[in-house]
């Protein structure tokens, strides 16, 4: 092999690198923003059943539901409470609670591994036997996660993200020979 041949394979093995390195920060943050999300509309769910299920002892005991405004409110507030309730389950929060919360994990260890390796790169220029093995052993990672991620993202929270791994990750920040 060349000496300009060499150095294009590195280079192209570089940008996968780099690419991997950037995409895993982008999903770390995007899955990291979404187990945000779902662990708030729990919190806000539970939260509404619990005042709209306190009965006559609790919230639904004080004076301000005693009038004709507050028992209308106090009606309302048991309705929501039961819909709730009933769609909560169907929901199935806490699923996704769950699928968001491996995702943000393995995403997080991926980033981590990769900022490593970026490190060594940058530090040695060049890339050794073990960032290659850490490499390797991202893209196994990265096979796993690939299957349990969204389909469909929001395209504003996507740039939104995007702007801050650019922003994060220049490319002055990334050795190439």
């Amino acid at each position: 092999m060349t000496e300009d041949a060499g150095q294009d394979r590195r280079r192209a093995q570089l940008k996968f690198i780099y690419k991997s390195y950037s995409a895993a920060l982008f999903d770390r943050k995007y899955y990291g923003q979404q187990l945000s999300n779902y662990q708030k509309y729990n919190f806000v769910m539970e939260i509404a059943i619990a005042v709209g299920a306190t009965g006559s002892g609790g919230v639904a005991g004080l004076a301000v539901w005693g009038t004709i405004t507050g028992k209308y409110a106090w009606l309302a507030i048991s309705g929501v409470a039961t819909l709730l309730s009933v769609v909560k389950p169907i929901l199935q929060l806490g699923k996704q609670i769950e699928k968001y919360t491996k995702l943000y994990i393995g995403y997080t260890t991926i980033y981590l591994e990769l900022k490593d390796v970026v490190e060594d790169i940058n530090k040695s220029r060049s890339i050794s036997k073990k960032s290659e093995a850490s490499y390797d052993v991202v893209r196994k990672l990265n096979k796993e996660l690939g299957g349990l991620g969204d389909p469909r993202r929001d395209a504003a929270l996507v740039r939104r993200l995007q702007a801050e791994v650019n922003t994060e990750i220049t490319s002055e920040s990334l050795w190439l020979p």
